[in-house]
């Protein structure tokens, strides 16, 4: 190997070939810990070569003899006089070579059975370690990397893990990345979680940013409440009362506790008085008199003080009573909402403003909650169907006497309440008179529902304003998924079959409340979907040109709190009785008032 002489000082570095190292005695004293070093490195490979005979190769570091006059050199090299200075390359090269011996006996190296002041350890690759054997890097012979914060290694699928002293602190494998020994996974309702196997949740921070520790893994997971608004873009008013807004019932999440402020803002222009009025809870008292023909919806989320979510309304004022009796021809579709007493609301609240309407359908309204009540107005309020039971794709228990045969109409008319709710009058055999809705085959006979034959069938007259309430049923029936499913294919084919048959006509469509108890609660999650996809298809509808399609937001103008059906309950001696809500389906006496309250407006400034 070429011999190397190092004069540290001004001295040049000069280089020859096959000769031991001399070093000029000015520097001796300098460089002599390097060549100690090297002479201690030459041992070591030299003892660990002839104890590991499975080497296949070493290097044979030969021992490095002082000298320590500059005439010993004399004989075998030519010696400069000249002076070299500090810029010179061989003397970087020489500055540069004494950092690294430097390093190296401070540090110590081991590579492949070569080991320079390194204590012997594992038959690792690559090891640095100091004095004491403390790992500053290493390349294990599995190929690991080992560091001072613990070693990785590579899995065989691709992923790795970082360990020490055997436990694993950090993975990642198959897609899947573990933390301390314990699977790290997506979560949607929360920011962090640390659960323990046994599902113990050690410590959360929810999407509100809040931070729970040693949580139970039973309780609820607090999710951070939407403020976004359901309702949808019109409002309708009559001249002679307030109309309510329920604050609680347009977000997406209810709750007591209170997350938003809402507010309505609307102007007519000086000098009238604007309206403005917001809550927190409770209801928004929206007067006619101080309303122009549109408003503002804004929603800010408590403790946000900054974005708020807006929308457009525009509102509808009728003034009322009218002149002229107007007599609009309304035909109801709907299920047991429809059918019990809302009819005969809408119809007292229409006379009582001047209106005379006239009533389509083939089944006598409930003048009560009674579901086999009569005294209201004719319409189909067909308790427990769902769109599956119009369309006929699903006929269940609502109709046990099946479709109503072609020349059976007489024998229908005649029939009681309970038998006409139980017959299909809806389906015509004849797939190919028009209709578009779904083919269906019941008994081995093809069926469309088809409107105009139900009109003719019955010799109805048409309607010029058609209101339909469906989905309520179709929610008790069907899961979340598949409810919301139905509801969007099913208004899908009947308003386009409306629109066939009656394409001036007015159509309303409408939907209730859930009130406010747990299981009501319970129920809005999956409701408001479905409201907000009802919002969806009129707004979409509107846009693509329908004017003459409606929405009248009736779920916004019902209490939740009041209104509903209770069960008897227990009395105490201070005439207070403990007792809770019986229906979340049907609304009570107040809350039918207040949804037919809203309905009959929307019909009044429609018509």
């Amino acid at each position: 190997m070429p011999a190397v002489i190092i004069k540290p000082g001004n001295g040049a570095t000069v280089y020859s070939q096959n000769v031991r190292p001399t070093v000029e005695a000015e520097g001796a004293e300098l460089v002599a810990p390097l060549v100690a070093a090297a002479t201690r490195a030459a041992d070591i490979a030299s003892t660990k070569a002839s104890e590991a005979e499975e080497h296949r190769m070493f290097t044979e570091v030969k021992a490095v003899e002082v000298e320590t006059t500059a005439a010993a050199v004399a004989d075998v090299v030519h010696k400069t006089n000249v002076t070299a200075t500090s810029e010179e390359p061989l003397v970087l090269f020489k500055t540069a070579l004494g950092f690294v011996f430097a390093e190296l006996y401070a540090r110590g190296f081991r590579a492949g059975g070569v080991s320079l002041n390194a204590p012997g350890q594992s038959d690792a690759m690559l090891s640095i370690r100091n004095a004491l054997g403390f790992v500053g890097f290493e390349v294990a012979a599995d190929g690991a990397l080992v560091l001072p914060g613990g070693t990785w290694r590579g899995t065989t699928n691709g992923g790795f893990d970082l360990s020490t002293l055997g436990r694993s602190i950090l993975s990642y494998e198959g897609g899947a990345l573990g933390l301390v020994g314990a699977p790290v996974k997506a979560i949607d309702d929360a920011l962090f979680r640390v659960v323990n196997p046994l599902g113990f949740v050690a410590l959360q921070i929810g999407l509100d940013g809040n931070v729970a520790i040693n949580a139970a893994a039973n309780e609820p997971v607090y999710t951070a409440p939407s403020v976004t608004p359901v309702i949808g873009t019109q409002l309708y008013l009559v001249s002679d009362r307030p109309t309510p807004l329920y604050v609680e019932n347009i977000l997406t999440t209810r709750t007591d506790v209170e997350t938003a402020k809402v507010t309505i803002a609307s102007s007519k222009g000086a000098p009238a008085q604007p309206f403005a009025a917001s809550a927190r809870d409770g209801a928004i008292m929206l007067d006619p008199a101080r309303l122009g023909t549109s408003a503002t919806l804004s929603v800010r989320k408590l403790g946000d003080r900054n974005p708020r979510l807006t929308k457009t309304l525009t509102v509808s004022v009728k003034a009322v009573p009218v002149s002229g009796s107007p007599a609009p021809k309304i035909l109801l579709i709907g299920d047991s909402i429809t059918n019990r007493q809302t009819g005969y609301n809408i119809n007292a609240l229409l006379t009582a403003w001047g209106f005379a309407p006239q009533w389509i359908g083939t089944i006598v309204g409930s003048n009560s909650n009674s579901s086999s009540a009569t005294g209201g107005p004719l319409g189909e309020g067909r308790e427990g169907w769902a769109f599956s039971d119009y369309l006929g794709t699903s006929l269940d228990n609502d109709v046990p006497l099946g479709v109503l045969a072609v020349g059976q109409e007489a024998t229908y008319q005649a029939a009681n309440k309970t038998d006409k709710r139980g017959y299909q009058p809806f389906l015509n055999p004849n797939t190919s008179a028009g209709a578009q809705t779904p083919i269906v085959t019941i008994s081995g006979v093809n069926y469309r529902f088809d409107l105009r034959f139900y009109l003719d069938r019955f010799s109805l007259t048409d309607p010029d304003l058609v209101v339909v309430n469906i989905a309520m049923n179709d929610k008790t029936e069907l899961g979340a998924a598949a409810s919301l499913a139905q509801v969007k294919s099913g208004y899908g084919y009947l308003l386009d079959e409306i629109r066939r048959v009656l394409p001036a006509a007015s159509i309303i469509l409408w939907a209730t409340n859930h009130p406010a108890s747990s299981a009501g609660d319970t129920e809005w999650l999956e409701w408001q979907p479905i409201l907000s996809a009802i919002v969806d298809i009129v707004t979409t509808r509107r846009a693509a040109g329908d004017a003459n399609l409606h929405l009248c937001s009736t779920w916004a103008h019902q209490s939740g709190e009041a209104g509903w059906s209770l069960t008897s309950g227990t009395t105490g001696a201070d005439g207070v009785t403990t007792t809770t809500i019986s229906d979340i389906t049907h609304p009570g006496a107040a809350a039918r008032e207040q949804h037919a309250e809203a309905l009959a407006t929307a019909i009044a400034c429609i018509a």
